[in-house]
């Protein structure tokens, strides 16, 4: 990523559709937000809370190659973030709690 100028802006997100949540997405907030401070978030939604890692944003006007690691738990301090191929501290976390909201109905085994 490539910030200009601090922003509060979604980076890219990813919606697993269904019209409660977008499923995951990663956000550069300059505002201090509610939970946790300013900087890079990553956001898995849940139903109960939402589990939100985050770190400092990158330099501005600089390529930075952003990293995050995932492990498929909900427990905020197991994620990582990287750039450039330093991990980055973490200056939010919220554990996440609930079930993935899906509206999709499942048809057959097979799906």
């Amino acid at each position: 990523m490539n910030p200009a100028a601090p922003l509060d802006n979604v980076i890219l997100a990813k919606n697993d559709n269904n019209t409660i949540d977008a499923g995951f997405f990663i956000t550069n907030l300059s505002s201090t937000p509610n939970v946790g401070a300013a900087g890079l978030r990553f956001v898995v939604e849940r139903a109960t809370t939402n589990m939100v890692v985050g770190a400092a944003s990158p330099s501005n006007n600089v390529w930075t190659h952003v990293v995050i690691v995932f492990n498929g738990v909900l427990t905020a301090s197991q994620q990582k973030i990287y750039y450039n191929g330093v991990e980055q501290p973490l200056t939010s976390t919220v554990d996440g709690s609930g079930h993935k909201v899906a509206t999709r109905q499942k048809r057959s085994s097979l799906d």
